[in-house]
């Protein structure tokens, strides 16, 4: 007899996934579209497409170039994004949308993520916006809307 006490279902999980991981490991493939299908997480949030760039009118509807001060507007059905990024080194993006309401502003990146509240009149701003692609998402109640992406 021995004194050893029984496993708890814990710990008795981990000897199992240890076992499975070097018996039978997931395949690459597998990670990947797992992976891959948190792409679907914001499935139901309304695209709000780029109807103004004030870089080029030739641009509407396509990635736009580089600028030190632009204006953009986004619009998705009854939803209006107005954006104005200022700068060259230290670029700052202000923004409002409309209909105004406080809301809680996304600025996503490829490289992070950050977070700021836009205020009743739905006024928002981030400082030190890195160049290269971004996109905003705007939660408001149960209504979420993203921009698409943009190089600034």
């Amino acid at each position: 007899m021995t004194d050893e006490s029984p496993l708890t279902d814990d710990e008795l999980l981990v000897l199992l996934a240890q076992a499975i991981a070097t018996t039978d490991p997931i395949p690459g493939h597998v990670l990947d579209a797992a992976k891959g299908s948190y792409a679907w997480f914001g499935i139901d949030d309304e695209l709000a497409a780029l109807t103004f760039d004030s870089v080029s009118e030739d641009l509407v509807g396509a990635r736009s170039a580089t600028t030190s001060d632009r204006q953009l507007t986004f619009t998705s059905p009854g939803v209006e994004v107005e954006l104005a990024i200022m700068g060259d080194g230290e670029r700052r993006l202000v923004g409002q949308f409309t209909p105004p309401a406080e809301a809680t502003i996304v600025l996503e990146t490829t490289d992070a993520t950050r977070e700021t509240t836009a205020d009743h009149l739905g006024r928002f701003s981030f400082a030190d916006v890195a160049g290269g692609l971004l996109r905003l998402t705007i939660v408001s109640g149960a209504t979420r809307v993203k921009t698409e992406w943009i190089i600034v």
